[in-house]
């Protein structure tokens, strides 16, 4: 039975390591797409990409206070700032928590 337990707990960080993974590349993805233009796949990409970041329980991954905001930036650019304000306001205190008022990025 230990030798399960000790299986388990070693899937299950291989489980959350590959998520990881997958979310970067997705921002990566969106990053290049917002790059190139292509604002409609960025935001798709970014949208994407937060959904898998909000997983249920514990603290939100560090990049999801980014994706927000990149999201958020995407989709004024697109013109729908009504969208974008929700985004924008979540990301904020998320970035302040984790950096501090004083950081150039809040």
């Amino acid at each position: 039975m230990r030798r399960l337990r000790r299986w388990s707990a070693a899937a299950l960080v291989a489980l959350a390591h590959a998520f990881a993974c997958a979310d970067e590349a997705r921002l990566a993805e969106a990053a290049r797409a917002e790059r190139a233009g292509d604002l409609e796949t960025a935001a798709r990409l970014y949208s994407e990409a937060i959904q898998a970041l909000e997983r249920p329980g514990g603290d939100p991954p560090p990049e999801l206070p980014a994706a927000l905001n990149n999201l958020g930036t995407v989709l004024f650019k697109l013109g729908r700032p009504a969208q974008a304000l929700p985004l924008l306001e979540r990301a904020l205190p998320m970035s302040v928590a984790a950096d501090g008022e004083r950081h150039p990025g809040t």
